[in-house]
């Protein structure tokens, strides 16, 4: 989008080639910014032969390149228009911009619901159950792209589809999601009666539908706060029908994880890093799908003991958190090979990790721990093993039974000595780092 050359306002794109500023009444070429001429937006008019504007002064001014005819009536862009779908919904084209009402108040959401699907990808579509899949099998970018239609016949377009989602009963397929649910949710707000009948309705229909970009949609904008217990209970029977493998929470500052997460029994990784979580529900054992979970970056105390229900986990990531022991249901973790813990205040490992016997990287860095348990030389498959910052004065001989370890950090301990383990692992190739 390019700015007005003399008062800096942002300029919409009417077609290829003609800009109206509507703030200081400047037309002018695009591309090149040569200046056609100055007009006050009330007075501009179009001469009879279509190809020439009339100034202030009434002289005509004759423009060259291009036939006005071509493109739109410069006068008509500076008159609103106004288009009633309901007694709840009304749509203004104000200064080139297309505006929703409800119930005469504006409705501030994205607008950009035109969608052009190439007569060459028809037969593709025959599948498509929503705009949103269209949108997404054109890679569309709805509110990125620049129309190039003319602001009117762009208002007439929204009007159309605005109608026609009204005369089907608000079906939040016709329109993206990011306008449906919104707007729906609005015209419940302001007393629309068939919106307050199918507004859940949609909610449930929609989120069941198996349409992924859809269900994430509605659960991380808290449309499912809309149901009750029961309710969700029945949304959530069907594992199969909600089909989410992948689910990343990262930066969205839950203190609370969401009670319907722990549903998705799917679910292979959750990403809930760097949030402001203290606890984590018992029923986060429920997840028995999981492969990956990152908890890295909240405010962890403890981990509950349903953890070691999670037999299928690979990788568990806890670090920058604050926790001071572990669950002894760890143990249960036998599929583990990456568990990172670094940056806690741990002051003891207890001696049941010594059946986590896939583990192949285990960081135990920047934590507060004296001791390490003889168990850990049954970690055979152990390829690193972080010992860093912590306050060890002696690490156990067990540690010579690591066949596979080829890397151990021991720096910013208490180490006084070299223990003769050391020196065997150091004849054995591995690389320590003191």
């Amino acid at each position: 989008m390019l700015s007005c050359s003399r008062c800096g306002a942002k300029l919409p794109l009417l077609n290829r080639k003609v800009r109206f500023c509507s703030n200081c009444g400047l037309h002018r070429k695009g591309g090149r910014g040569k200046i056609l001429s100055k007009v006050d937006t009330q007075d501009i008019q179009i001469s009879k032969d279509n190809k020439s504007i009339i100034k202030e002064s009434g002289t005509p001014e004759r423009i060259k390149d291009y036939e006005i005819s071509k493109y739109y009536d410069v006068q008509s862009l500076t008159q609103e228009k106004e288009f009633k779908v309901n007694k709840y919904i009304t749509l203004k084209l104000e200064e080139y911009t297309t505006n929703i009402y409800v119930k005469e108040k504006l409705f501030r959401q994205c607008k950009f619901l035109l969608i052009e699907v190439p007569i060459e990808e028809i037969t593709s579509f025959d599948e498509i159950e929503s705009i949103d899949e269209a949108a997404e099998k054109l890679d569309s970018s709805l509110e990125d792209n620049e129309t190039e239609l003319p602001p009117e016949t762009e208002f007439w377009g929204h009007c159309s589809n605005l109608q026609a989602w009204a005369e089907n009963n608000y079906s939040t397929r016709l329109l993206h999601r990011n306008i449906a649910f919104p707007l729906l949710k609005q015209l419940t707000e302001v007393g629309d009666p068939l919106a307050k009948k199918v507004f859940k309705e949609e909610i449930a229909k929609r989120f069941t539908s198996g349409y992924i970009p859809v269900i994430k949609y509605l659960l991380f904008e808290g449309y499912l706060n809309n149901f009750n217990r029961e309710e969700r209970e029945t949304l959530f029977s069907d594992p199969d029908i909600i089909p989410i493998i992948t689910l990343d929470l990262r930066d969205r500052s839950l203190t609370v994880l969401p009670e319907h997460v722990t549903k998705f029994k799917l679910l292979q990784t959750l990403y809930l890093s760097r949030n402001q979580l203290m606890t984590l529900p018992e029923s986060i054992g429920d997840l028995t799908s999981l492969l990956d979970l990152n908890l890295s970056g909240n405010q962890l105390k403890t981990i509950p003991e349903s953890i070691g229900n999670l037999s299928s986990l690979k990788r568990l990531y806890l670090y920058s958190n604050k926790l001071t022991t572990l669950p002894e249901s760890i143990r249960k973790l036998t599929s583990l090979q990456d568990l990172n813990l670094n940056n806690n205040e741990l002051n003891t490992i207890p001696e049941s990790i010594e059946n986590l016997t896939s583990l192949l990287y285990l960081n135990l860095s920047d934590n507060q721990l004296k001791t390490i348990p003889e168990s850990i030389g049954n970690l055979t498959s152990l390829l690193d093993l972080n010992l860093s910052g912590n306050q060890l004065k002696t690490i156990p001989e067990s540690m010579i039974k690591l066949k596979s370890l080829q890397t151990l950090h021991l720096s910013g301990n208490q180490l006084k000595t070299i223990p003769e383990s050391i020196v065997i692992l150091e004849q054995r190739g591995v690389k320590i780092y003191e």
